[in-house]
């Protein structure tokens, strides 16, 4: 069984070389976990996989979301349209609001 210095010296580092890239295991690993996240994997089952504890100070594991979930700008036009609404609700103009 190779130990993790042995498995990058003598597996991953020529592999690497030789491919002409630029990354680590765990980039790999980042990708991988943040891509689950962004497409709606519960974030309880991307800890799990990710090995993170899955209860922290009574909540999901902050490691998962903090290092891992990225924004995606998917929801920026809904996030924008709610913020809209609520300053239409208060009978004021957007600029208005600004200056608040």
């Amino acid at each position: 069984m190779w130990g993790q210095r042995n498995f990058y010296r003598d597996v991953w580092e020529p592999a690497s070389e030789k491919a002409g890239t630029d990354f680590t295991v765990y980039d790999l690993r980042h990708t991988f976990i943040s891509h689950l996240l962004g497409h709606g994997t519960p974030t309880v089952e991307v800890a799990a996989y990710a090995g993170h504890s899955t209860r922290e100070l009574g909540d999901i594991d902050n490691t998962t979301t903090r290092i891992y979930q990225h924004p995606t700008g998917e929801y920026r036009e809904a996030a924008l349209d709610a913020i809209g609404q609520y300053i239409a609700q208060l009978d004021i103009s957007p600029k208005q609001a600004r200056a608040q």
